[in-house]
């Protein structure tokens, strides 16, 4: 699987809105008691699957790569 050579960066699961928006290539925020303490490079995953890989900061994910599954 792809997320085998992302092994040294975090991952974030999204629900599917949040991923609906990250495949759009717009950022999504990142509020409440699951919200990630960390800041730099993740990866998000929805229902197990590759969305996007970008940059956490100030709250929101910011997509710089998007994968669309066909």
């Amino acid at each position: 699987p792809v997320e085998a050579a992302l092994g040294d960066i975090p991952g974030l699961d999204v629900n599917s809105s949040d991923a609906a928006r990250l495949k759009r290539g717009q950022s999504v925020l990142l509020r409440g008691r699951d919200a990630p303490s960390f800041t730099g490079q993740a990866y998000a995953l929805s229902r197990g699957q590759l969305i996007a890989i970008g940059e956490v900061g100030q709250g929101e994910f910011i997509p710089s790569r998007v994968f669309n599954y066909g």
